[in-house]
């Protein structure tokens, strides 16, 4: 073979590579936009017609779902998974939980009890003396996994319009409130009283690297920070990896992700952790009663979702956090 046949056959790999990679990513689009159509449809049908509203759906990906031959839920079946994970994919720069997933060791679901153990040699050892092993335990009990509920309050009327206007307010809010909720779930579960905290200078990105430095070593990082702070460093020349305002890639290996109601700068040495998480499950709820405020700082009342023409959207999603989150620095004042 000579050389321009060489170079003829590695141009048409390497096309065929970047047509491939625009396959799967347009693929995995549709399907995030599936699942969006598969939530407003759960929620036009009401509670208990999840797989009906599905399989009347004019979304190829819906219908596929909805029609799984299973008599357990809808999402047990991997038509839907496959929905909900190009879903989370979309959202996953904006989730803490997912970003924190993307470093930390992924504990099987099929395993409830996981031990790993890890050391080095190259320290000197005599002879015949026993080597230095470090061991971790790893484990998923079933008493302490956290299930996140958003949940996505609607009018029947809305759910069921198919203009683009009315989609395109039923995803924002779908996103919001999953985002929010896995959000808050993360950082309730990795902060505590005896989490290192350490003073804000009041220059975002000073923090960071302080928080950084004291969190210790780590292959990648998270930062939860208030959206203030994200959208700041977002406009500084620090900011190499192109992140947006409300998060993303900083620099490689510090992801970071804007947090509206969050107070300080919440770093995450994230491979030090372990992490269990399920898919995004949804069901419908039409009946119940809902504690509803105006704002997050106004007083709740209790709302008949029935008596209002309302039906409430629910999204689940459960995960337990193992591992070493001695780690984890709060930078107060940020």
């Amino acid at each position: 073979m000579d050389t321009l046949e060489f170079s003829g056959i590695a141009k048409a790999h390497s096309h065929l590579s970047m047509v491939l990679a625009g396959e799967h990513e347009a693929d995995r689009h549709a399907r995030a936009k599936s699942f969006i159509e598969a939530a407003r449809c759960i929620a036009a049908g009401g509670m208990g017609r999840e797989r009906d509203s599905m399989r009347d759906s004019t979304d190829y990906f819906v219908q596929k779902a909805g029609a799984a031959n299973t008599f357990e839920s809808v999402w047990s079946g991997d038509d839907a998974k496959a929905l909900a994970a190009a879903y989370i994919a979309s959202i996953g720069e904006f989730s803490i939980l997912d970003s924190v997933a993307k470093y930390a060791r992924n504990l099987p679901a099929s395993q409830r009890r996981v031990l790993l153990a890890s050391g080095f040699t190259a320290d000197v050892t005599a002879e015949s003396t026993p080597k230095v092993v470090r061991s971790l335990a790893l484990s998923v009990d079933p008493e302490l996994v956290a299930k996140i509920a958003a949940i996505v309050v609607s009018t029947k009327e809305l759910a069921m319009s198919t203009d683009g206007e009315s989609q395109a307010l039923f995803a924002a809010e779908l996103e919001r409130a999953i985002l929010r909720g896995m959000n808050e779930a993360a950082i309730s579960a990795l902060v505590d009283s005896s989490t290192t905290t350490i003073g804000a200078t009041g220059d975002p990105l000073a923090d960071l690297r302080a928080g950084l430095r004291a969190a210790g070593p780590s292959n990648g990082y998270v930062v939860a920070a208030p959206a203030g702070d994200v959208a700041w460093l977002a406009t500084s020349e620090a900011n190499r990896s192109g992140m947006g305002v409300r998060g993303g890639t900083f620099v490689p290996g510090v992801a970071i992700v804007a947090v509206d109601d969050v107070a300080g700068m919440h770093v995450i040495p994230a491979s030090r952790l372990a992490l269990f998480m399920t898919s995004l499950e949804l069901r419908a709820s039409g009946e119940g009663d809902i504690n509803m405020a105006d704002s997050p700082t106004a007083p709740s009342e209790l709302v008949s979702l029935w008596q209002t023409g309302s039906v409430g959207l629910i999204c689940e999603r459960s995960f337990h956090i193992a591992g070493d989150r001695s780690g984890v620095v709060l930078v107060s004042g940020s």
